[in-house]
């Protein structure tokens, strides 16, 4: 069945107990070809624009990190949590799979001079990343683009990474998803 998204109507991932063929799925691919980056993301990119102060105080209100700590932020998307983090917090990683998202990162990375901000082109259910290492791993406005096997695995990778006693955030702004 179709569900909302934030691009249209997104397939489940599963039709009749069947998964869906890798060509209709929406993938890496889909977010470095299409205009997902070029349209108008004043919204996105403006830390002071209401929808991202919102966005910041909802998923900072799951949990605070403290200034000694890692936080991994899957699905990264404009780096919203790296620029907010950074002077928190004592490194920030970025993971998204799309190479535009990485790219246009580490360009506003680089200008600002962070040096404890790093971004990785990675899926989230894989990101090749050190056990056991991170004290926070944020998924803020992923898992809405997620088909449900894919969620399952991004589940598992952030227990995956997270250090004994850590946290993990989840936040979507749709009850429906």
């Amino acid at each position: 069945a179709a569900h909302p998204g934030p691009l249209g109507p997104v397939m489940s991932g599963q039709r009749e107990g069947r998964e869906w063929p890798e060509s209709r799925r929406i993938d890496a691919a889909y977010y470095d070809r299409t205009a997902y980056f070029d349209r108008s993301t004043d919204h996105l990119t403006d830390l002071a624009s209401p929808f991202q102060r919102y966005r910041v105080e909802k998923v900072l209100a799951i949990y605070h990190p403290s200034p000694d700590q890692r936080v991994l932020d899957l699905g990264c998307g404009w780096g919203t949590f790296e620029w907010v983090l950074a002077p928190r917090v004592a490194e920030v990683v970025g993971v998204d799979f799309s190479a535009r998202s990485v790219a246009l990162c580490e360009e506003r990375r680089a200008a600002e001079g962070l040096g404890n901000v790093r971004f990785v082109q990675a899926d989230a259910g894989g990101t090749g990343l050190a056990a056991d290492s991170f004290d926070l791993v944020i998924a803020a406005d992923l898992f809405e683009h997620l088909y449900p096997d894919d969620s399952e695995r991004v589940v598992r990778e952030a227990y995956r990474v997270l250090r004994k006693g850590a946290r993990f955030s989840i936040w979507t702004p749709h009850a429906g998803h």
